[in-house]
């Protein structure tokens, strides 16, 4: 029965930590017995007797359950750090990511292959529009026909602003901001809006004054 029993106490020991704060075997075991003790011999005078005021003091003195709450922390720390890294990567994986960045780099060369191609035939693109169309009229379903005479205006637009964008393109394709250049391009883009507005207050002024010699007529002629 002894061995038995001894077997049992040292199953327990080995599968439960001795000095975990939430095991019993702290809190009402060899740690009470060690705390009683230590009253007895005069090293502490609390009363022990209170199950709370064990744990609390244990918490305070005891140099293990001290370690124990250090280390839980700094694992603690360890995986809050651990989860914000894995945060920052999953917001900057478009820009950290190296299999992302260079399918986005293949479609921006392919974009520019296109635009280039574009301001290439320009010309040619900007005469056959400018042609009239030769061939078989459209022929539409009448289910269609209120849908068609909405689009076609619109499209009508699109295809007249059609040689300013080109324009554009042109332009973006050949202008270099490249090698310290940008500063320059924005000064340029910078002075053509302050033209712009000083045109623009002008003009601004120059309809106040109208207004105020067509008020001066009105008021001579009653």
């Amino acid at each position: 029965m002894l061995r038995n029993s001894t077997l049992d106490s040292l199953n327990t020991s080995a599968t439960v930590n001795p000095w975990s704060p939430s095991s019993t075997f702290v809190n009402l075991g060899s740690l009470h017995r060690f705390l009683s003790l230590a009253e007895q011999t005069g090293h502490f005078t609390k009363d022990l007797d209170s199950h709370d005021e064990v744990v609390k003091l244990a918490q305070e003195k005891s140099r293990s359950v001290i370690m124990i709450q250090i280390l839980k922390g700094q694992s603690l720390d360890k995986i809050n750090l651990e989860i914000q890294r894995h945060v920052r990567d999953l917001e900057t994986i478009d820009i950290t990511d190296v299999d992302k960045i260079g399918k986005r780099t293949f479609q921006m060369q392919q974009v520019s292959t296109h635009l280039s191609a574009i301001s290439t035939h320009k010309d040619d693109l900007i005469t056959r529009l400018q042609e009239p169309f030769v061939g078989n009229y459209l022929v539409i379903d009448a289910a269609y026909h209120k849908e068609a005479s909405m689009t076609l205006p619109e499209l009508a637009s699109c295809l007249a602003a059609f040689p300013k964008h080109l324009e554009n393109i042109d332009w973006s394709n050949s202008t270099n901001i490249m090698d310290g250049r940008l500063d320059n391009v924005l000064s340029a883009i910078e002075s053509s809006f302050a033209d712009l507005e000083s045109h623009f207050r002008a003009a601004q002024k120059s309809r106040k004054a109208m207004k105020q010699m067509q008020e001066i007529c009105a008021i001579k002629q009653h």
